[in-house]
């Protein structure tokens, strides 16, 4: 018996390995299958479970219609482009103006702060002279 399998095998084997045995061996068998009404139905029913039906040839259509629905066209990345450089261009006028105005009260700020230091420096040399006029007289008398 283990030599019949193994010789089985073996004819298994050799007719994976090489297409022009099974094209023989089809060759063959092929009127014993017209003939033999069973055998016709078996293959029939093997070949037609790889047969496309209506309904699935319908749902790859509408498969096909929901990716292309999401598909993303050249004239759908031109329009973005195009909104992307406009907001872009947008938010650069924006910034551009509130550093403009950023720059005209730091201006502002500076030639303030330049008035009040000359203004302390007014008053308070006065009267730190004084003070040291004072502290002197104190000491030479």
């Amino acid at each position: 018996m283990s030599s019949v399998l193994s010789i089985a095998e073996k004819l298994l084997e050799e007719l994976r390995a090489r297409e022009d045995l099974r094209r023989a061996l089809a060759e063959e068998l092929l009127p014993e299958i017209v003939r033999n009404r069973r055998l016709r139905t078996i293959i029939l029913a093997s070949i037609s479970r790889e047969v496309a039906t209506k309904e699935d040839i319908r749902e790859l259509r509408d498969y096909a219609k929901r990716l292309e629905e999401k598909m993303v066209t050249k004239e759908d990345l031109e329009k973005l482009r195009l909104e992307v450089r406009d907001l872009r261009d947008y938010i650069h006028t924006r910034l551009e103006s509130r550093i403009d105005g950023l720059e005209q009260r730091v201006a502002r700020l500076e030639g303030m702060m330049s008035l009040f230091i000359k203004l302390f420096i007014a008053f308070n040399v006065p009267l730190l002279i004084a003070v040291i006029g004072i502290l002197l007289k104190m000491i030479w008398t």
